[in-house]
């Protein structure tokens, strides 16, 4: 008798170069590929560390929840997607606290305030925070996450 195989729940992973390793193990910002202006100043983006990375994802969760139903085929809670005036309320709410972890990374003196007063701009805000997504790698991590999980969502679906 055929056994069918399974499905392998772990992606593949993409091998790190030695200076990737040497970023990751000291998470100095003498050492990070990215840099953000943020007013006259100019911040290194580092790997954000457990915490941090714990609130970055839960200011993100709007947003995950739109991308997570997405990917799963709407297996996930849909939030039906954002309208325009909660994407202008989510990211006045959200936006310059999101900046703000990702610049005290490397100044644990900066605050909020700071932050919208050398930001200005949501858009220069948003700048700051598209540039700690792509450097953490948090949308290929997220995608894989899901990716993985799928195959339960989708068999705990078909129980019900």
């Amino acid at each position: 008798m055929r056994t069918k195989k399974q499905p392998e729940l772990v992606p593949d992973q993409p091998s790190l170069s030695q200076e990737d390793l040497v970023r990751a193990a000291t998470n100095s910002p003498s050492l990070a590929k990215n840099t953000v202006i943020l007013g006259d100043r100019t911040f290194p983006i580092v790997d954000l560390p457990y915490d941090a990375f714990i609130r970055f994802l839960a200011l993100l969760q709007p947003l995950l929840e739109v991308f997570a139903s997405k990917i799963t085929g709407g297996l996930t809670s849909s939030t039906g997607g954002f309208t325009a005036s909660s994407i202008v309320t989510y990211l006045a709410d959200s936006l310059p606290e999101l900046a703000l972890i990702c610049v005290e990374q490397t100044d644990p003196t900066m605050t909020v305030q700071k932050v919208k007063e050398m930001g200005r701009t949501p858009f220069a805000l948003a700048n700051i925070v598209i540039k700690q997504i792509e450097a953490n790698k948090i949308i290929g991590e997220i995608s894989d996450f899901f990716v993985t999980l799928l195959p339960l969502l989708t068999m705990n679906a078909a129980k019900k």
